[in-house]
């Protein structure tokens, strides 16, 4: 159990650093900036060229990562690097499927703003739920 949990991690950690890295590459500084800020990492005041070669490490430090992982099913370590970062991104950045639930499915009414903080709550957990969900299909990925 435990070194199915392990690597597990190991393969989330994997992809954190690949993602960072690539954010990094190809994010303008402004965005990044935005970013970091939403993650709470702050005082970063690395642009231009340095930002992206701290970046491209980044990046190959996570596909080094990911080549020692024994992967049996790609499939599914798609799918989970996939709902992991989405779970992330929601997590992170509810507004953006708030707004489009809100224009959306209620576009002649106004939604009262205690509705929308529960909402925003509820998303937030569906994003901590995805990651949680990803963790099975890395799991399955691996043979486990």
């Amino acid at each position: 159990m435990t070194d199915k949990l392990i690597t597990t991690a190991f393969a989330i950690v994997s992809l954190t650093f690949l993602i960072a890295g690539i954010a990094a590459i190809l994010l303008p500084p402004e965005k990044y900036s935005i970013l970091m800020k939403q993650i709470g990492i702050t005082g970063s005041s690395v642009h231009g060229t340095a930002r992206r070669v701290a970046g491209a490490a980044l990046a190959l430090i996570g596909i080094v990562f990911i080549s020692q992982i024994r992967v049996v099913n790609w499939l599914a370590f798609a799918l989970g690097a996939g709902v992991l970062f989405c779970g992330i991104f929601v997590l992170i950045w509810p507004r953006p499927l708030l707004s489009w639930f809100s224009s959306r499915l209620f576009q002649q009414n106004a939604i009262p703003d205690h509705r929308l903080r529960v909402w925003n709550i509820a998303i937030r957990a569906m994003g901590a739920a995805m990651m949680y969900a990803s963790t099975d299909l890395f799991r399955v990925s691996m043979g486990h």
